[in-house]
């Protein structure tokens, strides 16, 4: 091999390491996503007590990288190309979890407010968006209560915050009950309450929640509820 040739090839396999060393850069969540998944799937009653907490913390990130939703509600994701496709339970994802927990000390506020609200409400929220806390839940930035069904549609991002991940709590249980990530300016979530609750006329107190995986920067969102 001459030595044009040579150098030739040892800049092409540079080109390909650096381009792949840049894109495993440039994509930490999916590195946070493989390691999740070591020991995510472990069974947490067997495992010893000191590897517990790291499971659940694992199963949390699995979890907010798939999209879902809570057994009984429907959820639905419009793509920014008009495209709807219906999510998967959260039991046909995880089977055997446990829905995460959230924190509603605030919901007594929250239901104060929310009873206000006519009964087809659509309000806009620019929001902060932050990567995702292992230590503490990402922090709703609206509440509804929810009689039929929620929508959420991402209308701007920050040109450096490329996706975001839109989540739905309910807060009377305490538990995330929708998880919608990956979303694009255009992109819509929506949920439907449970047949349960509709038959009965019984309104949900739903929260909405974002952040993001991408840099952090500022995202606008339209919400409607009826």
């Amino acid at each position: 091999m001459n030595l044009k040739r040579l150098t030739s090839l040892v800049l092409a396999v540079s080109t390909v390491f650096c381009i792949s060393a840049s894109a495993m850069a440039a994509d930490p969540a999916q590195t946070q996503i493989a390691k999740a998944r070591e020991i995510a799937y472990m069974d947490v009653d067997a495992a010893p007590a000191a590897m517990r907490e790291a499971i659940l913390d694992a199963r949390e990130v699995i979890i907010n990288s798939q999209c879902w939703v809570a057994d009984g509600y429907r959820g639905y994701y419009t793509a920014p190309d008009g495209t709807e496709t219906e999510v998967p339970h959260f039991s046909e994802l995880f089977p055997g979890w446990d829905l995460p927990a959230v924190d509603v000390s605030n919901a007594p506020a929250a239901a104060g407010a929310a009873r206000m609200q006519p009964e087809e409400t659509t309000r806009v929220n620019q929001v902060y968006l932050k990567n995702p806390s292992s230590s503490q839940n990402t922090p709703s930035f609206d509440v509804f209560y929810f009689m039929n069904e929620l929508q959420t549609t991402v209308t701007d991002l920050d040109a450096a915050t490329r996706t975001c991940t839109v989540g739905y709590s309910n807060m009377f249980l305490g538990v995330s009950v929708g998880v919608f990530p990956n979303m694009r300016v255009g992109s819509l979530a929506r949920i439907e309450n449970t047949p349960e609750d509709v038959a009965a006329g019984n309104p949900t107190l739903i929260s909405v929640r974002a952040s993001t995986n991408s840099t952090p920067g500022y995202g606008t969102f339209e919400s409607t509820c009826w």
